[in-house]
């Protein structure tokens, strides 16, 4: 019998609950391809307060999605088309097997 690891059970609930459509997650569209990805625009908010904001944000969207269903390792600055809009990647930071992925509109 194989041990699991913790990292084992981790993966399988970041799999089965969180980015799981019927628990938190919702499909998107980023660059064509379909995802599901939690979007949390709540921890933007708090974010947005703790720097002097009012916590109000109508221009980024922050959202969660698996490492291994990204296509590339998205990096501050590169552009990306979500649900039809489109963004800059503000900050990514990796944790657990998850990207949290910061977007905001620029005005050009």
């Amino acid at each position: 019998m194989v041990k699991r690891t913790f990292k084992d059970f981790l993966n399988q609930d970041i799999t089965n609950v969180f980015v799981n459509r019927n628990e938190f997650a919702e499909n998107v569209v980023i660059d064509g391809k379909e995802f599901s990805v939690v979007i949390d625009n709540d921890i933007l908010v708090e974010k947005n307060l703790k720097n002097g904001g009012e916590g109000l944000i109508t221009d980024k969207l922050l959202f969660h999605v698996k490492n291994d269903d990204m296509p590339f390792v998205p990096s501050p600055g590169q552009g990306m088309l979500f649900n039809d809009t489109y963004y800059f990647i503000a900050d990514v930071t990796e944790s657990l097997g998850m990207y949290s992925i910061t977007l905001e509109v620029r005005d050009s």
